[in-house]
């Protein structure tokens, strides 16, 4: 304890130290908080949901189909190189014994045809393909004697075989169109094709049979040539020689 005196107007008091240690602090001297700022909180912006699109499936076509069959040419023994097409997108040709194949073929119906130069065409509508199968179509055989392929066996191509008749490839007056059977001569079998089938026209039908009876008969005296160097005179007049044959052929029927 720390007494301490003091004289008031001549009286005397006195006072105790209660706390020794207490002492007097003034308020102004006291160091002042500076409150840390509270961050403020960034919203994290929230993603726009996005819609996952409905796969769209996948089309898957059908197996593909197949036409196959056999052509023959009339006349001849190589039956190859008969253009075989199929509502004019696909084709492909026969081989040396007639036989072809389209593949690859789309299910559905089509219009085929067969053609080949110096014959008549000939066509099969509608062949149906199904998917995942093969086709086989009957045999066909195409009519000779077209030399200038205008879809009829009529008077030009007696006169364009005639005109060459007896002449082979590299000789005068040899007509390529007129080598109908493609013997590389112009002979009676060339001239018997276009009288067989003379007043035909295409296209056939696909399994149309061949006519039994001429259409015009034909000999191969009609047509023979003086002997070399194969004068420009006929034995018989060419025009004579087809009159004669139509009306035989007309009263025959």
């Amino acid at each position: 304890m720390f007494p301490w005196s003091v004289n008031l107007n001549g009286g005397g008091y006195s006072f105790e130290l209660v706390y020794e240690f207490f002492r007097y602090v003034d308020p102004a001297t006291l160091p002042t908080s500076t409150p840390t700022p509270t961050g403020t909180s960034t919203p994290t912006p929230t993603g726009t949901p996005t819609s996952t699109p409905t796969p769209t499936p996948t089309h898957t076509p059908p197996p593909p189909c197949q036409i196959t069959g056999s052509v023959t040419l009339q006349g001849r023994t190589n039956h190859s190189s008969t253009r075989i097409g199929a509502n004019t997108t696909f084709e492909t040709t026969t081989d040396a014994s007639g036989r072809f194949t389209l593949t690859g073929l789309p299910p559905g119906n089509y219009r085929l045809t067969a053609s080949h130069a110096g014959y008549l065409s000939a066509e099969a509508n509608p062949v149906q393909c199904l998917s995942g199968q093969s086709t086989e179509l009957p045999r066909t055989t195409l009519a000779g004697g077209n030399a200038n392929d205008d879809h009829e066996i009529s008077l030009i191509d007696l006169v364009i075989v005639g005109a060459a008749y007896d002449t082979c490839t590299g000789q005068p007056h040899f007509d390529s169109r007129a080598d109908i059977n493609g013997s590389g001569c112009i002979d009676i079998l060339d001239l018997s094709l276009v009288g067989i089938n003379y007043g035909r026209t295409a296209p056939t039908g696909w399994s149309k049979s061949l006519p039994e009876k001429p259409g015009l008969v034909v000999r191969s005296n009609d047509f023979s040539r003086s002997p070399p160097p194969y004068s420009e005179h006929w034995r018989l007049p060419l025009r004579r020689a087809i009159m004669s044959r139509l009306t035989s052929a007309s009263t025959s029927r």
